[in-house]
């Protein structure tokens, strides 16, 4: 992964895309490409919702894997 352009994954994969902040779609895109998010219950990314500080683990921990 180090030096290398990470690839978005599919447009509109969240059931909940539309509520993605338009400057944030891409970083949304590219860290679930990289299995770094993989979002909540029933395919929702729930931009507007706090996230848990075990998301926040997770999501650390995939990034370390890497």
């Amino acid at each position: 992964m180090k030096g290398e352009k990470a690839e978005a994954a599919i447009p509109g994969a969240f059931n909940d895309q539309d509520e993605i902040q338009n400057w944030a779609q891409e970083a949304v895109s590219v860290a679930q490409g990289l299995g770094l998010v993989n979002g909540r219950e029933h395919n929702q990314f729930a931009p507007q919702e706090r996230m848990s500080r075990a998301e926040s683990a997770q999501i650390l921990f995939n990034l370390l894997k890497k």
